[in-house]
């Protein structure tokens, strides 16, 4: 059998809040072919560090920082952070240091072929993965959101663009999270195949001993709604979040996760006494959490930035059994049978009533059993499939 190591540059840093290109990389690293595996954040700046301490050293950033020295945590995988020297965007010399660190880091994961996996299309960090793409024995471009729409600064856009373009036209293989960016990716390459989110909810243990529930989320009456992911006013749709918390007072709504920027549910959603923002919570915490909730929402807007999306959110609260009211954002479609879906914020509200009122017509066992065949159980042997033309094993 032939030998591999697998070397994964990351859009989101290893954490305990597994998401998808974190979950691949790991599945990928239990088989047989790997011998040895390097998951590499994007780049930290120091410089960030002086000027914003309190953004470097919360989450999502704090994970970046953990592991700016490289740390093997199991007999396979290793976490590395590489650090941009100052002035490295001013002078050549400082820039070839950083890539030359970044280099001497991963000198001993190349003495093998190299399964390269990118899921990172920002222009910072292909300094680093050109070093690796051209010797690659398999190239893997992970294109999991719209990267381009991260930002709604044009030439950010145009240079995310040109990059994901890069990765698109070089790379053996190509993932999609939907089959919209699909279509786009086969343009340059016919070797791209969608593979949609999925969840790992059906791995973790529900006990509440093991993974005890914050205090302020195990003290919320009933009924309680209940959003977990990004808080970004991108993809949220703040008037529709206003409008359900102003309607139902008596109603408690939770929503956890990470900060896009402050206040990025907007100014006026604070003044409500029944809403609580949580900052994010490990991944295995969320099945006992979202137990508790009698509803899960996902009030996306319906715009190029949610287009290019497939929410792991919704797999995960199918996983849990817990009815759920979405918006028709892209990734609903594949599971419109067991979500309850509107198109208005009072169409919204009004399956939200009654869910709370007891006529919730899905039963949990087929939310259950649709969250099961969107497991990444089922999710990484079609993965395996599609990468065996390309492996020696």
């Amino acid at each position: 059998m032939s030998s591999y190591n697998l070397i994964n540059f990351g859009f989101n840093p290893w954490s305990n809040f597994w998401k998808r290109n974190q979950t691949i990389f790991y599945l990928l690293s239990r088989e047989n072919f790997v011998d040895k595996a390097l998951f590499i954040n994007s780049e930290v700046w120091p410089i960030d560090l002086i000027k914003n301490p309190k953004k470097e050293l919360n989450q999502p950033r704090i994970s970046n920082w953990k592991y700016i020295v490289p740390k093997r945590i199991d007999f396979k995988i290793s976490i590395y952070s590489p650090i941009v020297l100052p002035f490295s965007s001013r002078y050549n010399i400082m820039n070839d240091i950083t890539i030359a660190l970044s280099k001497s880091i991963c000198r001993g994961f190349i003495e093998k072929p190299v399964i390269l996996l990118v899921n990172y299309p920002l222009l910072g960090m292909q300094r680093h993965v050109l070093k690796f793409f051209s010797n690659a024995h398999l190239k893997i471009f992970d294109w999991s959101d719209d990267f381009e729409h991260f930002s709604q600064d044009f030439q950010q856009q145009e240079v995310v663009s040109k990059t994901i373009k890069y990765y698109l036209t070089h790379a053996d293989i190509v993932f999609t999270i939907n089959e919209r960016l699909t279509d786009r990716a086969k343009i340059y390459n016919p070797a791209s195949y969608t593979v949609p989110n999925a969840t790992n909810m059906f791995t973790f243990p529900t006990r509440e001993d093991l993974y005890p529930i914050p205090k302020k989320l195990r003290d919320l009456k009933p009924p309680i709604i209940g959003y977990m992911g990004w808080l970004n006013d991108l993809r949220l749709d703040l008037e529709l979040i206003e409008y359900l918390v102003k309607e139902r007072p008596s109603w408690n709504f939770v929503f956890i996760g990470p900060e896009s920027h402050e206040l990025p549910l907007g100014a006026n959603i604070i003044r409500y006494p029944n809403i609580l923002i949580h900052e994010p919570v490990h991944y295995q915490n969320l099945s006992s959490i979202l137990n508790q909730w009698d509803a899960c929402i996902l009030p996306n807007q319906i715009n190029a930035h949610t287009m290019g999306n497939d929410p792991i959110k919704i797999y995960d609260y199918l996983a849990t059994g817990k009815p759920t009211v979405s918006t028709r954002t892209a990734g609903t479609e594949r599971v419109a049978d067991y979500l309850y879906l509107s198109d208005t914020k009072e169409q919204f509200l009004k399956q939200l009533d009654r869910i709370i009122a007891g006529n919730d017509f899905i039963s949990r066992e087929k939310r259950l059993n649709i969250a099961y065949d969107n497991s990444w159980k089922n999710r990484f042997s079609d993965i395996l499939s599609m990468l065996s033309p390309y492996l020696k094993v």
